[in-house]
């Protein structure tokens, strides 16, 4: 097997290639909002991100499912903890596609 060929067949010149292009076409990684949903014994979790710079705009979504022990039962007193706990969630997430494709300035 070639040596810029990784054991999945990924080609790692072209890897590092787009990751330098995403590093001088984006300069802003900024984390839009969350959604969430709770089901029986499911949180269903949606996180928006989008990547701006010289004129382009990139939005993408990340999605998440955690299972719960039991039915999950949400009452007012519940919802601002929860609400924290899903935004700091998203917080985590960002660490991997900030990483990524901003540039440092």
């Amino acid at each position: 097997m070639c040596k810029d060929i990784d054991k999945h067949g990924i080609d790692k010149r072209r890897q590092l290639m787009n990751y330098l292009e995403l590093k001088e076409k984006y300069h802003s990684f900024i984390y839009e909002t969350y959604e969430y949903q709770v089901e029986d014994e499911r949180l269903s979790l949606r996180f928006s991100y989008s990547l701006e710079g010289e004129g382009n705009r990139v939005s993408f979504t990340h999605k998440v499912t955690y299972e719960t022990a039991g039915n999950v039962h949400m009452d007012t007193t519940g919802i601002d903890e929860l609400e924290n706990f899903i935004f700091h969630i998203g917080m985590i997430e960002t660490i991997n596609y900030w990483n990524s494709p901003v540039r440092r300035t």
